[in-house]
């Protein structure tokens, strides 16, 4: 078995140089919390809006996003992009969810979440 190694580590590890094992898919984001919103800045490079979706659920902001192949019969001499399915999910509290906007923009989605005004505190006084 150490020869065996031995000998990998002498020769090196044939392995074709046109292979390249692609990272996972991810969403990149930045949120920017305001006073008034939260602001989420999201990298979608070559989706569409037809391919991503946002929901908003119990303080709950997800982002699902799928990237498909163009065409499934292509034989690949070298192939380094990924394709499939990601989501993320934070939690942003007070969100208005009926301020909601969102914009996709050279494979950039802006999501601005105004927040609920603050409600008035009251001090009750004790008889």
């Amino acid at each position: 078995m150490f020869e065996e190694l031995e000998q990998l580590l002498n020769e090196g590890i044939n392995v074709n140089r046109h292979m390249y094992v692609p990272k996972a898919l991810s969403l990149r984001a930045d949120i920017q919390n305001y006073e008034d919103k939260y602001v989420v800045i999201c990298d979608v490079p070559g989706l569409t809006k037809e391919n991503i979706s946002v929901n908003i659920e119990n303080d709950i902001l997800t982002i699902k996003a799928k990237l498909v192949p163009a065409e499934d019969n292509v034989k690949y001499l070298v192939r380094e992009r990924a394709f499939g399915e990601v989501k993320r999910s934070w939690r942003l509290p007070n969100v208005d969810t009926t301020k909601v906007a969102a914009t996709l923009n050279n494979g950039i989605l802006t999501l601005t979440l105004p927040k609920l005004a603050e409600k008035a505190k009251k001090n009750i006084e004790i008889m």
